[in-house]
């Protein structure tokens, strides 16, 4: 079954603070009168229920012709599903995500935003603009940027996704 979520990188503004999306949603399916105690089961509940979120943001093509879907891909694993019910450690998701990448086959969007400025798909200021961090965005990809051998498994995985996503919701 599937069905959408924010991605753990989508932030949602709540009185005049941000909040990570993980305990977002933690707030969003608890009862109002729910007692503190009821979020750690509910936590728990998506913690042990998530297999995998994927987001995409659709960003315009460098050549004109449509778009191009920039995806996060975040798999469940156990330490992610620990940081999930644990609200002091969903800062670390983000990271655990990016480290996934050859191993689980997760990717962040910043990652993917990477690949598809050195296939020449998007222009990296319109990358830059949808980074999860422009700087750091910035940053990687002047520091990396301009050798293309990044991990090739990632990357075609991604890619993979990427493209799969096109097909189904057209270019």
């Amino acid at each position: 079954r599937f069905s959408t979520a924010p991605s753990a990188t989508c932030w949602r503004r709540t009185n005049c603070r941000r909040v990570p999306v993980g305990e977002s949603l933690r707030d969003s399916y608890a009862p109002r009168s729910s007692s503190p105690p009821a979020k750690p089961q509910l936590a728990a509940r998506l913690a042990e229920t998530l297999q995998a979120v994927i987001s995409q943001r659709l960003l315009p093509r460098k050549d004109g012709k449509g778009r191009v879907a920039a995806c996060e891909v975040m798999v469940v694993t156990g330490t992610i599903r620990d940081c999930i019910e644990d609200p002091a450690r969903t800062h670390e998701i983000p990271d655990l995500i990016e480290e996934g990448r050859e191993h689980y086959g997760s990717q962040s969007f910043d990652q993917h935003l990477m690949e598809l400025v050195r296939s020449d798909q998007v222009e990296f200021e319109v990358a830059k603009l949808n980074a999860n961090n422009p700087a750091d965005f910035d940053l990687k990809m002047n520091t990396f940027g301009s050798s293309s051998s990044s991990s090739q498994t990632g990357t075609i995985a991604g890619q993979d996704l990427a493209d799969e996503m096109n097909q189904m919701f057209g270019n």
